[in-house]
């Protein structure tokens, strides 16, 4: 016995060796993070999360354990995190106008705001995040001083405009860099950067170079593909609608439809359906009773659209199954999962068909949909959760 713990002992290190280490965060207030960073005489990196931000979890799950991500962050600076959510990601959504989650503030010695940043990013995109905190020139804080001193040279205004893509700041700003870059443009014969600047600079419909991109969806289209511009189309009407749905603002839904109308904009018919089906979505997720419209917008749409749109089927049935017990809206929801089969028959439609029978009361469909998800699995797919479910859905026959 003796021998086996002396034989795991000296394994240990090579054990822990292979093994991804994350950063090494620690919390606390703003204040205790700048102390902790004045005493060790580093830098601080503070990171703004929150527990329903999806592009948090990829980000700790994937990118802060990476090898040369975390040898990176716990070597250079003193690492701190604070939940956007709680009374203290509060005090930082003011002082430092935080407007998403990811967001990664970069703080020197002394406590001087360095550089902002935000958003999902890939290791080697999150290392010279950190990298350019500490190169002055590169430096968002540096960079936004030099334009207010008066910088309005082309290439300056380009990459300072693609900085704020990934800063937590006001989009007035943005927008207001970004048409000084699109007025140095010649309309008429727009280059491939010009046409990429203008799709990744397009993340609202009121953003500045939203007109140009609704209105060259031709030559958009063959740059970056069909199928990619009109998932994009889909984000923005999408998102827009979405914000008009959750102030119930009528004159903003009547004014995207406008929009679809009157601009080039592919794929019109299905954005008009869909405008409806995200407006019922925010309407339903503020008032859990308002389901029957968000269902019927779901069911109309998915007629037309289940090969095109699977997803906005999905999280219709997935929606209404969640946050509804009424035996009609389970019906509704069940119908729309079948529709979302029908143009897709994936492990996951399958499994929430198999949700839904089971909080029905239909047990024996149920388990003959659940055996079906798991057959239907992909390697990719953790068929887990559907295994763990056929369980007890047994069990309950029993």
């Amino acid at each position: 016995m003796k021998k086996n713990v002396i034989l795991i002992i000296l394994l240990l290190p090579i054990l822990l060796f292979g093994q991804n280490v994350s950063i090494d965060f620690k919390e606390g207030t703003l204040e205790e993070a700048l102390r902790d960073a004045k005493q060790s005489g580093k830098p601080l990196f503070l990171y703004v999360h929150s527990d329903a931000c999806y592009p948090c979890r990829v980000m700790e799950k994937n990118v802060f354990p990476d090898k040369e991500v975390s040898s990176y962050y716990n070597t250079t600076f003193v690492d701190y995190k604070i939940n956007f959510d709680e009374d203290r990601g509060k005090v930082l959504e003011k002082q430092f106008r935080i407007t998403f989650v990811p967001t990664y503030l970069y703080f020197d010695e002394d406590g001087v705001l360095l550089h902002k940043s935000g958003s999902g990013k890939s290791a080697q995109a999150f290392i010279q995040d950190g990298k350019n905190a500490l190169d002055s020139p590169q430096a968002y804080i540096s960079l936004k001083n030099k334009y207010y001193r008066g910088d309005r040279s082309t290439e300056f205004i380009y990459n300072f405009s693609n900085t704020l893509l990934d800063v937590s700041d006001s989009p007035d700003i943005r927008n207001e860099v970004v048409e000084v870059y699109l007025q140095s443009l010649n309309k008429d014969v727009l280059s491939s950067k010009d046409l990429d600047y203008i799709v990744k600079q397009t993340q609202n419909i009121n953003d500045a170079s939203a007109k140009y991109y609704f209105n060259m969806q031709k030559p958009i289209s063959q740059l970056i593909g069909e199928e990619a511009m009109q998932k994009k189309n889909r984000g923005l009407i999408g998102n827009a609608a979405d914000e008009a749905g959750i102030k119930n603002d009528t004159v903003q839904i009547n004014y995207i439809k406008q929009l679809i109308n009157e601009s080039g904009i592919a794929n019109h018919d299905q954005l008009m359906s869909l405008t409806d089906v995200r407006y019922f979505l925010s309407r339903f997720l503020k008032e859990k009773n308002k389901w029957n419209q968000y269902a019927d917008a779901a069911i109309e749409y998915g007629r037309k659209y289940a090969a095109k749109d699977n997803h906005t089927l999905y999280e219709a049935a997935f929606y209404i199954n969640y946050y509804s017990d009424n035996k009609a809206a389970l019906q509704k929801a069940l119908k729309i999962i079948n529709i979302a089969i029908s143009g897709k028959k994936t492990y996951n439609n399958l499994l929430l068909k198999t949700k839904i029978l089971h909080k029905s009361g239909k047990k024996k469909e149920a388990l003959a949909i659940v055996q079906q998800a798991i057959q239907s699995a992909s390697p990719e797919d953790d068929t887990g959760e559907a295994k763990d479910l056929m369980e007890k859905i047994k069990k309950s026959k029993r």
